[in-house]
C-alpha cells in the first residue's frame, strides 16, 4: 500500500485553480486566519489573560508557543529582560497546559510536512507498534519504521519535497496524556487546489507530545 502514495500525493483531490475555491471553510467566528496572520503586533506585552488554557474547541489565535519561543528569542536578542522574563513564564505556563501542548505538536507536524524535512518529520512522530498512518487512498500502515518510511516515499514523489498544505478549522481535545486534533487541510500545489479532512491523535511520550496516529481524507464538497 505503501507505493500507492506517489499517485494518491498527485493527484489528491485537486480542483482547478478558481480564486473562488479558496476560501476556508466556514466557521461562525470569521475567516480562519493563517499562522502568518496569527500573531498579534502586541503579543510581548499582552496581558497574562493570553495564557489561559487552551479550552477544547476551534483554536482561538492567540499566540501558539512556537510564536511565543520566536519572540522570547527575539527579546533575548534584543536584551529585553523584563519582556523575556515574561515570556518565559507564558511559555512555562502553555507547556504545562496538554491541550496547547497537543496545538503545539499538531503545528509541527504541518510544518515540517510543508519543508519536506523527514528529519524534521521523525522528529514529530512517536515510537511504537501502535503507530498509524492513513495517506488519501492508501490502506492503514502500521509501526513507527513503515510510517516514517512512507513520508519518505511522499516527500521524494513532491517536487522540492514539501507541500504547500494549511491546516484550518483546527479542533483539539487533550486530557491526561492523549489528545486529538481534527482539522481542514487546505493543499495548494502546482496543478490545483485540494480539500481534505485530517484526524492527528498524539500521545506524551517521554515528556513530549507526538503523533501516534494521522488520518486524512480527501472531500469533493467542502470548500
Amino acid at each position: 500500500p505503501i507505493l500507492l502514495l506517489v499517485v494518491v500525493v498527485q493527484g489528491v483531490v485537486q480542483r482547478p485553480r478558481d480564486e473562488s475555491m479558496r476560501e476556508g471553510f466556514p466557521d461562525a467566528r470569521g475567516p480562519v486566519q493563517r499562522r502568518d496572520q496569527r500573531l498579534p503586533a502586541s503579543a510581548s506585552s499582552s496581558s497574562s489573560s493570553s495564557t489561559d488554557d487552551v479550552a477544547s474547541g476551534y483554536d482561538d489565535a492567540r499566540p501558539s508557543i512556537r510564536d511565543l519561543e520566536e519572540l522570547l528569542a527575539t527579546a533575548i536578542r534584543d536584551e529585553d529582560f523584563t519582556a523575556a522574563a515574561s515570556l518565559r513564564d507564558r511559555l512555562s505556563a502553555m507547556k504545562r497546559d496538554a491541550a496547547t501542548g497537543v496545538l503545539d505538536a499538531n503545528e509541527r507536524f504541518y510544518v515540517a510536512f510543508r519543508s519536506g524535512s523527514l528529519r524534521a518529520m521523525r522528529d514529530v512522530w512517536g515510537a511504537g507498534d501502535h503507530v498509524q498512518c492513513m495517506h488519501p487512498g492508501s490502506a492503514v500502515i502500521s509501526g513507527a519504521p513503515d510510517v516514517l518510511a512512507s513520508w519518505e516515499i511522499v516527500f521524494s514523489s513532491i517536487p522540492g519535497g514539501g507541500l504547500d498544505v494549511e491546516a484550518e478549522n483546527v479542533r483539539v481535545h487533550a486530557s491526561g496524556d492523549l489528545g486529538f486534533v481534527t482539522c481542514v487541510e487546505k493543499v495548494d500545489s502546482s496543478t490545483g487546489y485540494g480539500t481534505l479532512t485530517a484526524t492527528n491523535v498524539f500521545e506524551r511520550q517521554g515528556g513530549e507530545w507526538k503523533m501516534v496516529h494521522h488520518h486524512a481524507n480527501g472531500v469533493q464538497g467542502l470548500l
